[in-house]
Order: C-alpha cells, then sequence, then structure tokens
C-alpha cells in the first residue's frame, strides 16, 4: 500500500538535506523509502537513480518497491538501476534458497520447482522490469535465467500457465535486448527444430531468436538521409566500418537527460574560471565516432541551448540508429554525417568543443586521428577524449590472446561460444573468464564483440598520454574519475599535481585497475 504523499515528500527532503550535507549513503536510505511511499514521483526516483551509479542497494521490501518504481519511469537510465535490481532479486530467500545449488543441474531443477510453484519470485515485478527494461549483467544471474529457459522449452508440450507466459515473454524481450548473447546448448537446438505450430511454442521459439520483423521503416528512412562526407579510404577504417554495420554499439535502450547545460559548467571546472566567458554563448559541437548516439543525445542535453551538434561516425547503421533515438529523446535537431575522423579536412569546419569517447584507440594510428580532430579544434577549444589503459585491459587482452587461439570467428555462434566459456568458469577463478565478466558489455552481442572481438584496438599509459599530448599541442586539463578512484588518487598522491601524468603513471601501477573502463580526460588547444 502506498504511504501518503505527505511522508514520502518528507522522506525526500531529508535526503536533499542529507545530499547537501554530502551524506550520500545516508541520503540513498531516504531516497528508498521516498520513492516506495510514492512511485509516481519523479525527482526522487532520478535522484536514486543517480546514486546508483556509485552505491548498491540490497534485498528488501522497501528496496524492492523503490526499484521497481524507477524502471517505471522513462526519463531514467535503466541501466544504472540493473546492479542494484539483480542484487535485491538475488537476496531474496526464493532466490537464495535455490542458488545454494548452484551448478548447471542445481539451476535446472530450482528452475522447474519455481515453475510448478504458485508464482512467487516469477511473479515478483521487479524480477519482470529486470528481464524487460535493460541487460542483464550479472553471471549467476544469467546462469539461472537461461535455465529458466530451457525448463520453459521443456514444457513446449503441457498447457501453459499465466505464470509460464508471462515469464516466457520476459525472456523474450532480455533475449531480444541482449541480441540473443545466450549460449544454445545442444538440447535445446534440437528443441527448438521439434516445436510444433502454435503460439505457446513460437512464444518459447521467440525466447531464442527473433520473431519475423518488418524492416523499421521510420530507420530506413534515416539512414537513406544521412550525407556522407567522402568515402573512407583507410583499410583500417573500412574494417571498423563493416564491423559496425553488422553490429551497430551501444545499442542503448533508455537515457538520464543530463542537466541543461552541465557539460558547459565542468569545462569551467577543468578549464578555469576564466574559461566561462569563451563557453558561454553560442557553441559549435563536433562528437567524433558518435556510435549509435548516446552520447551525442547526451551532449545536446549537457551543452543546452545554443550548442549545435554534429555527431560524425563510419557506420551508417550506426548513425540510423542515432537518429531514431535522438528524435524519440526530444533532440532532433542533432546533425548527423557518415565520415572518417581521417577525412574530416574535407569538411572545412571547425569546433568550440570536440568529444571522441571511446573511438581514437580502434584506429590504425591514434594519434594521426587525434591530430586531425585537433585541426577542426579552435584556438583554446576544449576536448574531451576516452581512451583505453594498457593497464585496465589486462584480462581483454589475455581474452583476446585466447580467441585468437582458439580461431573464434567475431560471429554471433563465436562470440556465444568465447561467453560460455568465460561464464563456466568458477566464480572463484582470477583470470581472464571473470575479469571480462565484470563488464557490462559482456552481456550483449554487439558489446561483447566491441569489447573483446574488435578489428583494432590500441592502448595507452598515463606516459604515453604526456607524449601525445605534447605532440599534438594540447593542454592536460584533468581526468574524469569515478568517486572510489579520486579517494585512492588523494590517498597515493596527497597534495601532489592532479595535473602531473608522471605522478599518474606511478599511481596507475600501483592501481592497476583505476582505469579498467578508459582514460577519460579533458585538454585544451593552445591559443
Amino acid at each position: 500500500m502506498t504511504a501518503p504523499a505527505g511522508a514520502a515528500a518528507a522522506h525526500h527532503r531529508r535526503a536533499l538535506e542529507l545530499l547537501q550535507a554530502r551524506q550520500e549513503p545516508a541520503a540513498l536510505g531516504e531516497l528508498v523509502l521516498a520513492v516506495a511511499r510514492d512511485p509516481a514521483a519523479g525527482e526522487p526516483a532520478r535522484l536514486l537513480a543517480g546514486l546508483l551509479v556509485r552505491y548498491d542497494l540490497g534485498p528488501g521490501a522497501e528496496v524492492a518497491a523503490a526499484l521497481a518504481a524507477c524502471f517505471a519511469h522513462p526519463d531514467i537510465d535503466h541501466q544504472r538501476l540493473m546492479r542494484s535490481a539483480i542484487n535485491c532479486l538475488a537476496g531474496m530467500p526464493a532466490f537464495r534458497a535455490r542458488a545454494a545449488q548452484a551448478g548447471a543441474a542445481g539451476w535446472r531443477a530450482a528452475a522447474d520447482e519455481l515453475l510448478d510453484g504458485e508464482g512467487g519470485l516469477l511473479a515478483d515485478p521487479l524480477f519482470h522490469a529486470v528481464l524487460t527494461r535493460g541487460i542483464c549483467h550479472d553471471a549467476p544471474f544469467e546462469r539461472f535465467v537461461t535455465a529458466l529457459r530451457a525448463a520453459l522449452l521443456g514444457r513446449a508440450a503441457a498447457a501453459p500457465t499465466p505464470i509460464w507466459r508471462m515469464v516466457a515473454a520476459a525472456l523474450a524481450q532480455q533475449a531480444e535486448n541482449n541480441e540473443y548473447a545466450w549460449f544454445v546448448t545442444p538440447e535445446e537446438t534440437a528443441a527448438l527444430a521439434a516445436l510444433p505450430d502454435g503460439e505457446w511454442p513460437a512464444l518459447l521459439a521467440a525466447m531464442y531468436r527473433p520473431p519475423p520483423a518488418a524492416p523499421d521503416a521510420q530507420e530506413a528512412a534515416l539512414r537513406a538521409a544521412i550525407p556522407r562526407l567522402v568515402p573512407e579510404r583507410d583499410a583500417t577504417s573500412q574494417a571498423v566500418r563493416a564491423q559496425y554495420e553488422e553490429n551497430p554499439y551501444p545499442r542503448w535502450l533508455s537515457l538520464a537527460p543530463p542537466r541543461l547545460g552541465e557539460r558547459r559548467e565542468r569545462i569551467v571546472r577543468y578549464f578555469g574560471p576564466e574559461a566561462a566567458a569563451r563557453f558561454a554563448g553560442p557553441l559549435d559541437v563536433l562528437i567524433a565516432g558518435c556510435g549509435t548516439g548516446r552520447q551525442a543525445v547526451a551532449a545536446a542535453f549537457a551543452y543546452g541551448a545554443g550548442a549545435n551538434i554534429l555527431a560524425c561516425d563510419l557506420s551508417r547503421a550506426s548513425l540510423a540508429y542515432a537518429a531514431r533515438m535522438a528524435q524519440r529523446s526530444g533532440v532532433g535537431d542533432i546533425e548527423f554525417l557518415q565520415a572518417d575522423i581521417l577525412d574530416l579536412a574535407a569538411l572545412d569546419r571547425s569546433f568550440d568543443a570536440i568529444e571522441a569517447i571511446g573511438v581514437l584507440h580502434h584506429m590504425a594510428d591514434p594519434l594521426a586521428g587525434w591530430a586531425a580532430l585537433v585541426r577542426r579544434l579552435r584556438p583554446g577549444g576544449a576536448m574531451r577524449v576516452a581512451l583505453y589503459s594498457a593497464r585496465g585491459r589486462a584480462d581483454i587482452v589475455a581474452a583476446r590472446n585466447e580467441i585468437a587461439r582458439r580461431g573464434l570467428p567475431a560471429t554471433p555462434e563465436g562470440i556465444r561460444a568465447l561467453r560460455q566459456i568465460a561464464l563456466d568458469a568458477p566464480d572463484d577463478v582470477r583470470d581472464w573468464r571473470t575479469g571480462v565478466r565484470r563488464f557490462v558489455d559482456f552481456y550483449s552481442l554487439s558489446a561483447c564483440r566491441d569489447l573483446l572481438f574488435h578489428v583494432a584496438e590500441h592502448r595507452f599509459t598515463p606516459t604515453r598520454l604526456k607524449a601525445a599530448l605534447a605532440t599534438l599541442g594540447l593542454d592536460f586539463r584533468g581526468f574524469e574519475l569515478p568517486t572510489a578512484t579520486a579517494a585512492a588518487w588523494r590517498r597515493f598522491a596527497g597534495d601532489a599535481d592532479a595535473l602531473d601524468l608522471d605522478r599518474w603513471e606511478a599511481f596507475e601501477a600501483a592501481h592497476p585497475d583505476a582505469f579498467v573502463g578508459m582514460f577519460q580526460f579533458w585538454c585544451r588547444r593552445s591559443g
């Protein structure tokens, strides 16, 4: 039962006071109570989702109710909720009791037991939200839901209960979300081939393969309308384009729009108060290597009114996805262009700010691509860059070596096979198999290809970044750091200059997982 709105408002006010006092963990608890008591209230739900980037929630009825409510809000990035939601489900007695049976046979037995019951966990609103609103990124949970899928397939000849139908539909949606990344056993392949006609067998088949669907007319029209600068000539660029034509990345499902103008404020924070006037008026912004548009859409909100956003990418399929999602997000005025970074001289335009997040390290010569962007950046302009860390990618490198040793192709079958090798490893193993499972990208097909099977990948160290910045005439203005990394840096470096990349080299040597995602930083063109 929902409590009176006044109780929810009181918890919300208390949470705001705690946030003002920098007491985020305590604020988290108040926000859970606020959302659980008033599920329709958008602001506490958005604050809660934002905090879950840095914190996690355990099990509990209030937590489950709050998380389920957050999933119902369209302007929240549902992927931010997944870790806490799965942990909440895993902490429920019905799940814990069955998890103790561990192992493939145990999970299948647990799945059959749940399907024979009256609903319980399988009817929980949070369970269905997890399966339908995001991509599950937890190895034990994947083992459970794939066993559940196999158990349902084994009941193809039975009369389905309402719970079975509901769970099968949710699993089919999760399979679509992760692009059918789950491994299919030979037994399941045989059972699929033997499915009879009918509505129930068709629903079961949808858990394994996409049902026939007409092409997306909107995306096709958008794709045809995107201009092309010039055909790419670089062989690596052609190979990268081919990869993303087959597997556009990332296939994002939801977005929490940044606060309007947030990116301008961040530039001032990194560049100093003297930059306020420089970046206050109309801005020309380039998103280089925009992929499927998540970064470009976020930038349109974050730079706010007066920002002219041009987003370019090699892949036409990615750009069409980006244009459709931009329209859905209400920012249809982004300009999209098919272009290779190496050919941007033909654009004959310059920019006040350029963002190149996760793109330069996939070029044949990252420094050549970076230099091409610097030539498009106006003097005094801001550049936001993200590049892979050599130390942070150690598990990825080991996985790529294993892929090469086994000769696994970058096909759905090859990706599923590699994923299953990693998932079959016991959870207490400490090697690349459990290492790659830390990455959200491991859990969907296109993202896993980008993570482990990419046609081109370069990695950096702080020392190499220092040399590149000097060569390009760029001033380093600082890393964007997760809270835990920032705290570790303060403990390690004390009052040391945070712009000293030699010091960062020593820090990363002592904390090799500090940049397990990427180095993400700001720099400025001299002048």
